[in-house]
């Protein structure tokens, strides 16, 4: 890799960065809610944070060989893709398609919806500790740019194939149980 692609890598990183810290000020200067923004910024920085993994005498070296060497667009690019795979993992949170104690938690999904600006800013974390683990969970959304896209793959994947299994032979622990203890009765029966 070359000087000039680590400089674009820099450059992103620096912009993802500002875009995030510009939020945060319009939010702290009480302009508005721009917690969207936040998310948005925190995968941004994530996805180019994860780019500096592949600078010279790293060890992701070698994996930046398989996929490729990072260039100027890839560098760029990642503000965009980190931000919307941020977008991503706060929806999946918000929906509680994903939830527990290592995810946040958000109040106001069973208002009635009116409009778009009203579903919005409506859906809230519900504490800041809430908020927190959002911006967090962006963050990691856009540093593993990888995993959102197999997670969602594989739910899509798994969900087709119950679809496709007659009623009744699901492959869920408890039924598999149920399967089993039948055919040791019939065993025992013979």
């Amino acid at each position: 890799m070359d000087t000039r692609t680590e400089l674009h890598i820099t450059l992103a990183a620096a912009t993802a960065f500002a875009l995030f810290a510009a939020a945060l000020a319009w939010a702290v200067g009480g302009r508005g809610d721009t917690f969207l923004a936040l998310v948005f910024g925190a995968g941004a920085m994530g996805a180019t944070a994860a780019n500096f993994r592949h600078l010279p005498g790293d060890e992701a070296r070698a994996a930046a060989a398989i996929v490729g060497e990072p260039s100027p667009a890839r560098a760029y690019g990642s503000i965009v893709v980190g931000g919307v795979l941020g977008f991503s993992m706060y929806a999946l949170c918000v929906t509680g398609l994903l939830a527990g104690t290592l995810f946040p938690a958000f109040v106001g999904g069973d208002a009635k919806y009116s409009a778009v600006q009203a579903f919005v800013q409506g859906m809230r974390p519900a504490t800041n500790l809430d908020a927190a683990k959002a911006l967090v969970w962006a963050f990691v959304a856009g540093w593993y740019r990888g995993a959102l896209p197999a997670f969602l793959s594989g739910l899509l994947t798994r969900g087709a194939n119950r679809a496709a299994e007659p009623a009744g032979t699901g492959t869920t622990r408890a039924a598999a149980l149920a399967r089993s203890q039948a055919g040791r009765r019939r065993a025992g029966a013979d």
